[in-house]
């Protein structure tokens, strides 16, 4: 972290222009639903018991 905290980023902080996408529209990704997860199931454990250890 250091390294870049330090020369890299300032040069990346100068430039500006690379921090804004030339694409604004990539921000925005084609396909919403890949935001949302097709198996909702998999953010809660299939074991639960493996939490209270």
């Amino acid at each position: 972290m250091g390294k870049w905290g330090n020369g890299e980023m300032g040069k990346w902080g100068n430039g500006g222009i690379q921090l804004k996408p030339q694409h604004p529209n990539t921000l925005k990704p084609q396909h919403p639903n890949t935001l949302k997860p097709q198996h909702p199931n998999t953010l809660k454990p299939q074991h639960p018991n493996t939490l209270s250890v």
